[in-house]
């Protein structure tokens, strides 16, 4: 325990120390403290020891953005592979259509104009002319001449085996005459209304 003495006084008794001495202002007192009376530290030795600490929880609004995120995850998985499928089921549908387009040959289904019979129209388109032909008039029946030949009457169909600009003319009793050109080796179609 430590002792106060008094620094004016006389009586010095260091063997009555066994600590550091208070001067009278409250201060340690070297001078007076005796080192060999004191007592060495001993070394405490300590085995390290591991402490496994819970993970700390995240507050809940970020657990709901993090189910948030995973969901958002999940859908945009689910619609690639629902696009994925979309695009594989349209190849399947585009390659079979052109396989059947390939070994049934389609034919052609026009409408056909008022009068005309419609399997020779249809039987003339799909004989496989490269350049078909069409003319048609009101009134039907109306007389088709062709570079000065005539070729038949409306609702006329054919191919269109002319050669550059060709003079057409359509004529019917009762009727003023139609003149006109058409361009050769092209697909035309004509409907023509003739006056009186």
């Amino acid at each position: 325990m430590p002792t106060v003495t008094d620094p004016k006084s006389d009586d010095d008794a260091p063997e009555m120390l066994s600590g550091p001495s208070l001067g009278a202002d409250g201060r340690v007192d070297n001078r007076l403290q005796r080192f060999d009376k004191v007592e060495p530290a001993v070394p405490i030795v300590s085995q390290p020891r591991t402490i496994e600490l819970a993970p700390i929880p995240p507050p809940p609004i970020q657990a709901r953005v993090d189910r948030y995120r995973d969901e958002l995850k999940t859908r945009d998985q689910r619609a690639r592979s629902g696009a994925l499928k979309f695009v594989i089921a349209l190849l399947v549908l585009a390659v079979g259509g052109a396989a059947v387009l390939l070994v049934v040959k389609p034919k052609i289904t026009l409408p056909s104009p008022d009068g005309v019979q419609e399997p020779t129209l249809l039987d003339q388109l799909n004989v496989g002319e490269r350049s078909p032909m069409i003319i048609s008039s009101v009134p039907t029946g109306a007389k088709v001449i062709i570079g000065g030949e005539t070729v038949g009457e409306t609702p006329w169909a054919g191919d269109n085996r002319w050669n550059g600009k060709t003079k057409l003319r359509i004529y019917a009793e009762g009727y003023k005459p139609w003149d006109g050109e058409f361009d050769g080796d092209r697909p035309v179609t004509l409907d023509i209304k003739l006056k009186r």
